[in-house]
C-alpha cells in the first residue's frame, strides 16, 4: 500500500465563529460572518498566519 503524501509534523488548531442559520425543506442554509483560528503550538501557529506550513 502506499501513501499519497508523508505526514511530517502534527499542529493542534481551534476556530471560533459566530453563526446564523436557516432551515427550510429539509436544506439547512448558514452564514457565518465572523470568525478566527488559534493555533496552540508553533506549528499551528505558522499555518494559521502563513495560510500554510
Amino acid at each position: 500500500m502506499t501513501v499519497p503524501f508523508k505526514v511530517s509534523h502534527t499542529a493542534f488548531m481551534f476556530s471560533i465563529s459566530l453563526a446564523a442559520t436557516y432551515t427550510y425543506n429539509k436544506m439547512t442554509f448558514a452564514l457565518i460572518p465572523v470568525g478566527f483560528d488559534f493555533g496552540t503550538d508553533k506549528a499551528g501557529k505558522k499555518w494559521i498566519n502563513n495560510g500554510r506550513y
